[in-house]
């Protein structure tokens, strides 16, 4: 028993294991935002571009903090984490074509 009269060890245990379940919970929410923030930052591609990134190839349609959303070749709209883009090779296949 504590000074306060009851034993805090059980409440204390429980706030420890909230706390690591809410942060491995949070963690790939941190990654994607990290991500997204490198992405917008370094600008390896852009809205338009045609990708092949993360097992997907096919237009940007859109990049935010916690995905990149590409229409794909097989005509499929595929939202991709920025973690596993970030996170693979990315092929700007817009960007390869060299201007004489």
């Amino acid at each position: 028993a504590g000074n306060l009269g009851f034993d805090v060890s059980g409440f204390i245990v429980g706030l420890s294991v909230t706390g690591f379940v809410v942060g491995f919970a949070v963690k790939d929410v941190l990654a994607n935002f990290a991500a997204g923030m490198f992405i917008l930052i370094n600008r390896p591609f852009l809205v338009g571009d045609t990708v092949s990134v993360a097992g997907v190839t096919g237009e940007i349609l859109e990049v935010n903090l916690a995905a990149c959303i590409i229409f794909s070749t097989e005509h499929e709209t595929v939202t991709v984490p920025n973690a596993k883009v970030w996170g693979n090779p990315i092929r700007n296949v817009s960007r390869n074509t060299k201007q004489a």
